[in-house]
């Protein structure tokens, strides 16, 4: 495993979903009550973006590392996730 899929296994794990929170979090706190101008307008953009990203599970640097939005290899399959919630109408479990 190279350098690049290694960075975006972790950017794309809880945790590292969790980080990106917290570092977006702290852009925009810091680009609104310390910073200020237009550095601090820069640095809440960013914040915005990553928090935005880590909730839609998307990785906005993946071209830039090879991968696509959803952090997947160029022909590589999503992996399918199990159906969780109700039953499907018209089936009756006696």
């Amino acid at each position: 495993m190279s350098d690049r899929d290694s960075l975006v296994e972790t950017l794309m794990s809880p945790a590292g979903r969790i980080a990106r929170v917290a570092v977006g979090t702290l852009l925009i706190l810091l680009g609104l009550g310390v910073v200020g101008g237009l550095l601090g307008i820069l640095m809440l953009i960013v914040g915005a973006a990553m928090l935005v990203t880590a909730a839609m599970k998307w990785l906005a640097i993946g071209p830039l590392l090879g991968r696509d939005i959803h952090g997947l290899k160029e022909g590589e399959e999503p992996p399918e996730e199990e159906a969780q919630g109700e039953p499907e109408r018209g089936t009756r479990e006696d």
